[in-house]
């Protein structure tokens, strides 16, 4: 009898641990301590300048807010893909090249896209995720510079 006991709670000790580490990270909520400038519009940036950051993403985020994004920051020039795996809603996606001038804009990029790769067409180093339609309300085209 006692063993019966032990098997069915090590069996709900066993469901606990794999439901608590497969289960999706909760929001911490995005750390916003850069300010910038994109033609004229404002923006208050979370930045991902780590490897850990810029895999994480806005994954898993509620949503941002007008005037809000992530700066995802590359050690070098290269053509980085994004996707939307675990996001909640669409974005616009804007790949910036050494000098801070825009090389490609992906407006509106919905969650349903995933498991799609989105890369730019020109050599990029930094990308800009913000709420979809930005670019697009802002007037924001290839060749303008974000500013800190």
């Amino acid at each position: 009898m006692r063993a019966k006991i032990l098997v069915f709670f090590l069996s709900i000790a066993a469901i606990f641990v794999v439901s608590y580490f497969s289960a999706p990270p909760e929001e911490e909520g995005l750390s916003y301590d850069t300010h910038a400038y994109l033609g004229n519009a404002p923006l208050l940036l979370a930045i991902a300048d780590t490897p850990e950051l810029r895999e994480r993403g806005l994954s898993f985020t509620e949503g941002l807010k007008d005037g809000e994004g992530m700066f995802f920051v590359f050690g070098e020039m290269g053509y980085p893909g994004f996707w939307m795996k675990d996001m909640n809603y669409p974005i616009d996606m804007i790949w910036f090249d050494e000098s801070r001038s825009i090389v490609d804009i992906r407006e509106n990029v919905a969650p349903g896209t995933y498991p799609r790769v989105f890369q730019p067409l020109s050599p990029a180093r930094y990308v800009l995720e913000v709420p979809a339609f930005f670019a697009k309300k802002n007037g924001i085209k290839k060749g303008d510079r974000i500013s800190f």
